[in-house]
Order: structure tokens, then C-alpha cells, then sequence
């Protein structure tokens, strides 16, 4: 058997077309009619990025050799095959059958366990989600750490998050604030949440760092600033984590509330 390629990717990554700098300027100057959670979709959105090229042989033979038979069950092999589908194609281009194959099952097997795609895809979502949180929560509740210590921190896992799941951040993103690519009869509430969770940690952060150096609304607004741009800079440069946090630690140092 051939060894598995590297997947391969197109797409451009250019934040200078992503409606960065209008987007920003908005926010900061705290124009009162913005939509809350529009700037997510507009921070993250890369004009003419398209996507990972579809290759099923590639995923699928990835994922068989990753896999060590006997040592899962079958709901945990359709997991692991439905997330490495999902984390190179994102829930709209996933297919089923690849899934499968991943798995190493018949297609009507997976309905055994996971009523339909969507499910199986909030179920790889959830896992994956979980740890992210878990991060959150282990530096939000660190004493040893500074307010900016834990909103970078914060938004260093999100960036972590977003660049090894690509595509299913695109997902959360779309879905959540225009319901883009949500199947029918769907709640987008489900991913607006998550959204949202991480918006309130950083909110909670900037408010106990400074309780009353700053209106409730203003922080409100940093924190989905931050979040937003924490994600264009995860989709645009995901190899310069380092990068993209010195970027963030100038602009609390500059411009967030004292």
C-alpha cells in the first residue's frame, strides 16, 4: 500500500481582503447600530478562499492508518473518521460514504448510532469544543496569572482551536450569525452559543482586570473584537501563533480599556 499524501490545499489567505481594517474601525468607534455577532463572520471571512481541494483517498487512507483495529468501538471509529473528514472539509462537503469508509463500515451502519450528519457533526463538535473550554476555564481560574496573561492565554486556545479546524470554524462562523450552509429545520443557536461563551470569558476578564474603568457596552465590544480578530488572524496566518499574539498583546497595551 502506498503511504498516505499530505493533503493538499488552495485557497488564498489574504487579511487584506477580509474587511479587517473596516471592520475594526467600526467597532472601536463603537457605532451604536452594529450587529453583536456580525463581526465574527466578517473578521473571519478570506475573499476567494475556497476551501481544501476534495480528496476522500487522502482523508480516508489517512485516517485507516491512524487507526489501530481492535482498539475502538464502532461509534468511537465513526467519530474518529467523521472528525478528520470533517476537520479537511467542513460539514457542507462532507460525505457520508467517506465517512464510512474511514471507518471502515457500510454506510447504513453509521445510522445505528447517529440519526443524521448533522448530529454526528455536533457530536465531533462537542468534543473537540469541550477542550477548548476546558483550556478556558483552567486559565480563567488561575491565580497566578494577569488579566492579560488570561485574555491571551484565552484567545492563544481559540487561535490553536481555529487553525487545526479550519473548516469547522468556517462552519460555526456561517452557521451561527446567517444560518449559511445550516440544514433545514436546524437550530443555529447551537453554534451561536459557543460563539458566545467565549465572547463572555473575555468579557469577564476585561471587567474583573478593570470593574469600573470601563462601561458594560464598551467591554461587551472588546471582547467580540477580540474574539473576531483572534479569528481572522487564526485563518489568515495559522503557522504564526507567536505572531498573532504579540499582535494582540500591542493592541490591549494600546487601545483596550485600563
Amino acid at each position: 500500500m502506498a503511504a498516505p499524501q499530505t493533503p493538499r490545499h488552495h485557497g488564498t489567505q489574504s487579511l487584506a481582503k477580509s474587511g479587517f481594517a473596516l471592520t475594526f474601525y467600526r467597532i472601536i468607534g463603537q457605532n451604536p447600530f452594529i450587529k453583536e455577532l456580525e463581526v465574527v463572520l466578517c473578521f473571519g471571512r478570506i475573499d476567494g478562499d475556497r476551501g481544501p481541494r476534495y480528496d476522500p483517498d487522502e482523508i480516508v487512507s489517512a485516517k485507516r492508518d491512524a487507526r489501530l483495529p481492535g482498539s475502538e468501538t464502532i461509534a468511537d471509529q465513526i467519530l474518529r473518521s467523521a472528525e478528520a473528514v470533517f476537520r479537511q472539509l467542513g460539514f457542507e462537503r462532507a460525505e457520508m460514504w467517506a465517512i464510512a469508509r474511514g471507518a471502515g463500515i457500510a454506510v447504513g451502519t453509521i445510522y445505528n448510532y447517529f440519526p443524521n450528519k448533522w448530529e454526528l457533526f455536533l457530536r465531533v463538535l462537542d468534543e473537540g469544543w469541550g477542550q477548548l473550554q476546558q483550556e478556558v476555564f483552567r486559565l480563567r481560574n488561575d491565580p497566578f496569572l494577569t488579566g492579560q496573561e488570561k485574555l491571551l492565554g484565552i484567545l492563544a486556545a481559540q487561535m490553536r482551536y481555529a487553525s487545526a479546524n479550519a473548516p469547522i470554524w468556517r462552519d460555526i462562523e456561517s452557521m451561527a450569525i446567517n444560518h449559511q450552509n445550516l440544514p433545514g429545520a436546524r437550530d443555529p443557536g447551537l453554534l451561536r452559543e459557543r460563539i458566545g461563551a467565549l465572547i463572555d470569558h473575555i468579557r469577564d476578564v476585561l471587567d474583573e482586570a478593570a470593574p469600573s474603568q470601563a462601561h458594560p457596552e464598551s467591554q461587551h465590544r472588546w471582547a467580540i473584537s477580540l474574539v473576531a480578530i483572534a479569528s481572522a488572524l487564526a485563518r489568515s496566518l495559522p503557522r504564526d501563533l507567536e505572531g498573532n499574539l504579540a499582535f494582540l498583546r500591542q493592541l490591549l497595551r494600546d487601545h483596550a480599556p485600563a
